[in-house]
């Protein structure tokens, strides 16, 4: 198996039907490294998964399987679980660890406090990359000038 392949027991969100309704069980790394592959994830939970889950009911993302989790996999989680919400699902997650509930905590107040999780993924144009350059290189230009000013 290649390093592009992979099995449906390693796939990062593994949705299952519960007496109760929808489960997600969140597996493996949610790390910088694999954004991709978690926003094709995320992308790929379809109507016909959420169906196992009536509107108005609670999806639970099982944390348990969630083996290490960094910022942007706490963004990406946010996205999931704000695309959940939007939708008409009560969201609670299950068994995440100490570390990985703070982490996710701190980041998704942080983002609601934004009003903005991790942006949605699309391809930025020429335009949008000279303007954020321009306005990264006006910042540093004014702030070495304050360095300088006498």
């Amino acid at each position: 198996m290649t390093d592009h392949e992979h099995t449906p027991s390693d796939e990062p969100i593994q949705p299952r039907a519960d007496p109760a309704g929808l489960v997600l069980a969140i597996r493996g790394c949610w790390e910088l490294a694999a954004a991709r592959r978690l926003e094709a994830a995320v992308a790929g939970i379809t109507p016909d998964t959420l169906a196992l889950a009536p509107p108005g009911s609670a999806v639970r993302l099982e944390l348990s399987a969630l083996e290490a989790l960094d910022t942007v996999g706490a963004l990406v989680l946010d996205r999931l679980r704000r695309g959940l919400v939007d939708q008409g699902y009560g969201v609670r997650l299950v068994g995440p660890s100490v570390a990985h509930a703070a982490l996710l905590e701190a980041v998704w107040r942080g983002a609601a406090e934004a009003g903005r999780g991790l942006p949605s993924p699309r391809r930025r144009s020429l335009l949008d990359l000279v303007r954020r350059v321009g306005q990264h290189w006006s910042q540093a230009v004014d702030a070495a000038l304050e360095m300088v000013a006498f």
